[in-house]
């Protein structure tokens, strides 16, 4: 469940940066980087 939720994460993340002009900004609630995500995914574990 957790390993799915992270996989959507990074999904999510993946196409918000690859179309950064037209994903509402709301979305982002702040700028994340690949090292953020891989922190986010080993805390959720």
């Amino acid at each position: 469940m957790a390993r799915r939720m992270t996989f959507w994460l990074v999904a999510l993340a993946a196409v918000a940066s690859l179309l950064p002009g037209q994903t509402p900004p709301q979305r982002r609630i702040r700028p994340t980087t690949w090292s953020e995500w891989r922190v986010e995914g080993l805390a959720m574990r």
